[in-house]
């Protein structure tokens, strides 16, 4: 979904010598807090929970995770039943959003990006993150996400309202 850009699941490199494209999230201290390796499988890490996604699938702990495309999104499916869906829209260059909402349809997360400006906010769309982006990192609140110039990558990683999976799923669908 949001980094075929990258490779994650996409067409596999055409060098064995080429490096997995690595987006960091580092907190105010500089120690990083999130990361995705993308490349087949795609390795994430999310609040110290390291997963890896293959062909749309997970498995965390006994539970299976996989997505499910459907005309209003991508479904992010544990053990069958839908957890989440997530929607992205890229309007134009400059503008898109990506949605995620629970199964009845309430936001969990809404992320959007406007003219370089990123913003994340919840279900009543209160501000909860604002970002932007500057000499090849993106800044969203105290974190800052390099190896991506992303704006709605970058705000669904540092998503913390959303949980792992879904994330790790996201982002390298």
């Amino acid at each position: 979904m949001l980094l075929a850009a990258l490779g994650c699941q996409g067409s596999s490199p055409k060098s064995s010598e080429t490096a997995p494209t690595v987006v960091e999230v580092r907190d105010a201290k500089g120690a990083v807090v999130d990361s995705v390796h993308a490349g087949k499988p795609c390795r994430t890490e999310f609040e110290g929970t390291q997963l890896v996604v293959e062909n749309g699938k997970l498995a965390s702990g006994s539970a299976h995770w996989t997505t499910e495309q459907r005309k209003n999104g991508t479904a992010m499916m544990k053990d069958g039943e839908m957890v989440a869906r997530v929607v992205t829209s890229e309007e134009d260059v400059s503008a898109g959003h990506t949605d995620v909402v629970d199964p009845k349809g309430i936001a969990i997360s809404r992320i959007s990006r406007m003219h370089g400006h990123l913003s994340v906010g919840d279900a009543g769309s209160r501000r909860l993150r604002e970002g932007t982006r500057s000499d090849g990192t993106i800044r969203v609140g105290e974190l800052t996400v390099t190896g991506t110039d992303n704006l709605l990558l970058a705000g669904l990683i540092t998503a913390t309202e959303v949980p792992p999976e879904v994330r790790a799923l996201a982002v390298c669908e």
